[in-house]
């Protein structure tokens, strides 16, 4: 009788240490999700561009099958689909860096491509002047 009492204290430690620890990993997906979540949300505001929409709405997507998997308690498929968010986030990254960068290069052209107009201008200018002026010492 003691046996089985023992035994079966075991029994249900070792249910209330599984049972406690699945909580806990599911906690655990559950957290990574909000961060993973407020990671999407952060690189949506910074591509002012808007050159990422589309791996933003796809990390929308990937955040609502990693929400699924923990709901079928799918550990394994929820970390590989966190793999693939964590991935498309650097990727997110560098498409609104490069987007910036494109920006910028673009600015810098024209404001090169304007002044080198107001350069050309001003050069007919001077040649105008300078032929102006041989035509009058032309005429002493």
């Amino acid at each position: 009788m003691r046996t089985r009492t023992l035994v079966n204290i075991t029994m249900a430690l070792a249910l209330l240490v599984v049972t406690t620890s699945a909580q806990a990993e599911d906690a655990d997906l559950k957290r990574t999700v909000t961060d993973l979540t407020g990671q999407t949300d952060d690189k949506e505001r910074m591509d002012t561009l808007g050159s990422s929409k589309v791996e933003v709405s796809q990390l929308r997507t990937w955040l609502g099958d990693a929400t699924n998997a923990i709901q079928e308690e799918a550990e394994k498929k929820c970390r590989q689909i966190f793999e693939r968010i964590r991935s498309q986030l650097k990727l997110v990254d560098e498409q609104t860096a490069h987007a910036k960068l494109d920006d910028e290069a673009r600015k810098l052209e024209q404001q090169i491509a304007e002044i080198k107009a107001t350069s050309t201008a001003l050069s007919n200018k001077v040649q105008d002047k300078k032929a102006k002026l041989r035509a009058l010492k032309m005429k002493d």
